[in-house]
Formats: C-alpha cells, sequence, structure tokens
C-alpha cells in the first residue's frame, strides 16, 4: 500500500520535525489517532503510533514541543499531555468540569493558551 492510500481517509498533518511528520487519521481508528511517519519512508508498515485511538474522540493539538490530546468524557473535557514520542506527561488539571480548547503555539513557545467555557461563562482564557 502506498502513502497516498493510507491518507486518503480523513488525515491531516498536525506537525512535523525535521524528517518526521505527525498525523491526525481516523483510518483504521474511527475516533482517530496520531501517527508519525518518516519522510523517507512513509510506507504503512514503518509508521508508529503516537497516540492511540480511545473510546472517546481524539482532539490533538501541539506546542511547546508537545502534544495535548482533548477528549470529551461524559461531557467533561479531559486534556492529557505526551512528549512529542509519545510519551505521557499526565492529565492537566483544568478549572473546572466544562470545555476546554487551545494549547496550540510554536514548539518554542514556553507560555500556551488555553479557553475554558461553562454554563456560567462564555469562556475564559488561561495560560499554561
Amino acid at each position: 500500500m502506498h502513502v497516498d492510500e493510507y491518507y486518503s481517509s480523513d488525515s491531516f498533518l498536525l506537525e512535523s520535525e525535521r524528517a518526521t511528520f505527525f498525523i491526525v487519521t481516523n483510518k483504521d481508528a474511527p475516533n482517530q489517532k496520531l501517527i508519525k511517519a518518516k519522510a523517507n519512508n512513509p510506507r504503512e508498515n514503518y509508521l508508529v503510533v503516537v497516540i492511540s485511538e480511545t473510546e472517546n474522540v481524539l482532539s490533538v493539538s501541539s506546542g511547546g514541543g508537545y502534544f495535548f490530546a482533548n477528549y470529551i468524557v461524559d461531557i467533561i473535557t479531559k486534556v492529557v499531555q505526551y512528549h512529542m514520542q509519545g510519551n505521557i506527561l499526565g492529565e492537566i488539571e483544568l478549572p473546572g468540569l466544562d470545555t476546554c480548547k487551545g494549547f496550540n503555539g510554536e514548539k518554542d513557545d514556553k507560555i500556551l493558551y488555553y479557553s475554558f467555557t461553562n454554563y456560567q461563562s462564555s469562556g475564559v482564557l488561561y495560560s499554561y
């Protein structure tokens, strides 16, 4: 199978680091996963899963040299921080139990921002 056939599903490039591409895809993962591919050898049997699919839909962002996996679990946002190699750093403590979005930025950013929204407010911006 050629790499173009693999990525014909809903996939997009999230991040790149030298000759490595980090791609969010739903290929064989309806709730999405994050994979990495080497530019010089992108064939399917050389792809590596960085963040596996779970029972909750994955929405992933990157910033500060990390990945942030955002899941909605029982209508509450859960965010897990990962090293770019796929090692879990841990769950991020959020200011409450509602919706969170963000954690986007450049690789060298020291501060990332995210928004938190609940039924009492239209949204508050936080730094991380």
